[in-house]
């Protein structure tokens, strides 16, 4: 089924051309090899085949290195490989494809990389997520996430992207249940938070359901606790169990766009966090279907709330273990817990009740990430040099405020009323932010104008001070 899948999903983004590369060098399949399969007595071969995939036609009869130049001088034409070890069972190995592409449907993968590709000395880059079926001799499932997650962030963050086997030998190295391999019995909780530790993570587990039956607030709940996370670009292995058959670890890597979700706003989820009866809608509200990996069926799959049309749905989620850097000292509950209370310590009461609801998004990013954003987005000048000068963190979390009336439109209609800043490296209960940026919005309902104001934290001793600017109302920093 993965293959086939993968197949489907080559063809949808409009393949023309494939072309085979023979004997392939893969440093993960030599890394299997050479740690169970070179012990057979039937010989396996070493060296994989890769099939690298064009969605442009040829004419002619040109030779396959004249093709390959030609294809390397246009931009668009590449879609990416796949990558066919020489076993019967599980041949899909490491794969990097485009995501899907339909124009009627708004979809967004966020955990992806760009990779460099080298094919007879022409250049390739294809953005997307690594993937990979699992080799259920050297690694079931969650070791196959757990692949497609360290490699997704490996040219990103710097930090180590094992092999199957080296990652089951990382996850078995202080605890051991059935053999290590072959390791056809999978990882618990435990093994799989060892090896994102020993791969440079700070990996904790996110319990997602209690018992049994999950409500429609319980799903609800589940999307708003894992959406920064997708939101940030940062893979989450999702621990999924049906009511029937043996647990499964995807790889959750992204969301769709649902325009119109108010009969599932998660009103209020966020409202009871701040102490207030402030009105907010979390922005997971929107989502109408993460996306994962799935090692079992395919790439790019999307995962429903409820049904199970294809394999899983959220519901059977029971825990998630997100790939949180060990340097980033704040998780996404408590930058949200943060980052709320902050948000009502600025509204007085006399004016919750004239507010209109707020739409709060939260997301962690890079400090670069972050600049850039601003400086190409529609801030005011003063506002994006306000931005641009101030001394902050490698990454930040940032929540952003926008009134809910007009969110949902993609045409990026202005929403956006303010943003909290906030330093992850610091106690989310000391109120460490770096900086509050309000329109007159908050404080007057939408027709509000007048002169906003940024509240500005000094990082080192702590000082704040308050900065007029220029009110607007903006899109979002990033989609």
């Amino acid at each position: 089924m993965p293959l086939t899948n993968t197949i489907e999903h080559i063809v949808g983004l409009g393949a023309k051309v494939a072309i085979v590369q023979h004997q392939v060098q893969d440093p993960d399949f030599i890394a299997e090899h050479e740690a169970y399969y070179y012990k057979w007595t039937t010989p396996v071969k070493r060296f994989c085949k890769r099939i690298h995939f064009f969605r442009k036609e040829i004419t002619g009869n040109e030779s396959p290195l004249k093709i390959i130049d030609q294809f390397a001088e246009e931009s668009g034409v590449y879609l990416g490989f796949i990558t066919l070890r020489p076993i019967r069972l599980c041949p899909l190995g490491a794969t990097i494809l485009l995501p899907n592409s339909y124009p009627d449907q708004d979809r967004f993968i966020i955990a992806r990389e760009s990779f460099q590709v080298n094919l007879t000395g022409a250049s390739f880059s294809v953005l997307g997520t690594p993937f990979m079926q699992q080799d259920n001799a050297v690694g079931a499932c969650a070791q196959a996430s757990i692949w497609m997650g360290l490699r997704t962030l490996r040219k990103r963050l710097g930090q180590s992207a094992f092999s199957p086997a080296q990652i089951t030998n990382a996850a078995t190295r202080f605890l051991v249940k059935g053999r290590t391999l072959p390791n056809r019995q999978g990882l618990v909780v435990d093994q799989i938070t060892e090896a994102l530790r020993s791969s440079g993570y700070a990996p904790h587990v996110i319990p997602l359901r209690s018992g049994k039956e999950v409500s429609d607030g319980d799903v609800l709940a589940m999307k708003a606790r894992l959406y920064p996370y997708v939101e940030s670009g940062i893979p989450v292995l999702l621990g999924l169990f049906p009511p029937s058959g043996d647990g499964h670890a995807v790889l959750l890597i992204g969301h769709d766009w649902d325009a119109d979700p108010s009969s599932h706003y998660c009103l209020n989820y966020l409202g009871g966090i701040v102490g207030k009866p402030v009105k907010l809608v979390c922005a997971s509200s929107w989502v109408n279907h993460f996306y994962i990996h799935n090692d079992n069926t395919g790439p790019y799959v999307p995962l429903p709330d409820r049904g199970r049309e294809y394999g899983y749905c959220l519901e059977d989620a029971a825990f998630a273990i997100p790939f949180l850097r060990k340097d980033v000292l704040m998780d996404a509950d408590e930058a949200i817990t943060a980052c709320y209370g902050i948000f009502a310590n600025c509204i007085d009461d006399s004016l919750v009740k004239s507010l209109p609801p707020f739409v709060f998004r939260v997301y962690l990013q890079e400090r670069s990430e972050f600049r850039r954003c601003v400086r190409e987005g529609d801030l005011p000048e003063e506002i994006q040099g306000y931005y641009r000068e101030k001394w902050l963190p490698k990454r930040v979390w940032v929540a952003e405020i926008n009134v809910l009336n007009g969110y949902g439109s993609l045409s990026h209609k202005k929403s956006r009323v303010g943003e909290v800043v906030l330093d992850p490296y610091s106690d989310p209960y000391d109120g460490h932010f770096l900086s509050i940026r309000l329109s007159s919005a908050v404080f007057t309902g939408p027709t509000g104008k007048g002169v906003g104001v940024i509240v500005d934290r000094d990082p080192f001793d702590g000082k704040i001070k308050f900065l007029p600017f220029s009110d607007a109302k903006c899109t979002a920093l990033i989609r």
